[in-house]
């Protein structure tokens, strides 16, 4: 799509029902953001599930060359409630999001003034696909 990409260090790691996904700065040293779900125990209130009913039917939006992009229609069922729906599919684990980030002058999410997450899950999709070549 010819959309910009910034090669950077991600580690994924996951232990039990904790899934945490850290970001690096260009050094690859400094930490640019990361990303804490833990699963289980309490879990989130309703406001987290009323909120993620809500953004469910909004489709993606992008930004590219200073125009918005718009990716698909949105879903129908809630995140949470997809692997009811289709469990050899979805699997969804909603939890207790934490953001940490860099507050340095740079660091994109403290020029926007990122708060707490509001929400958080973690998602396992299986799908099938295929590329076809261009003739």
């Amino acid at each position: 799509m010819g959309l910009p990409k910034i090669v950077r260090r991600v580690t994924l790691e996951r232990a039990g029902g904790r899934f945490v996904g850290t970001s690096y700065a260009a050094d690859g040293q400094t930490l640019d953001l990361r990303l804490t779900l833990e699963t289980g125990g309490a879990g989130p209130g309703e406001e987290a599930r009323e909120l993620l009913r809500f953004i469910s039917p909004l489709p993606n939006f992008t930004l590219k060359d200073g125009k918005v992009l718009r990716f698909g229609g949105g879903r129908r069922d809630p995140i949470y409630d997809l692997e009811r729906v289709q469990p050899a599919v979805w699997q969804v684990r909603l939890g207790s999001p934490r953001l940490e980030f860099s507050s340095a002058p740079g660091s994109l999410l403290a020029r926007l003034g990122a708060g707490r997450p509001l929400a958080g899950y973690w998602l396992k999709q299986r799908a099938r696909y295929s590329i076809t070549p261009r003739p």
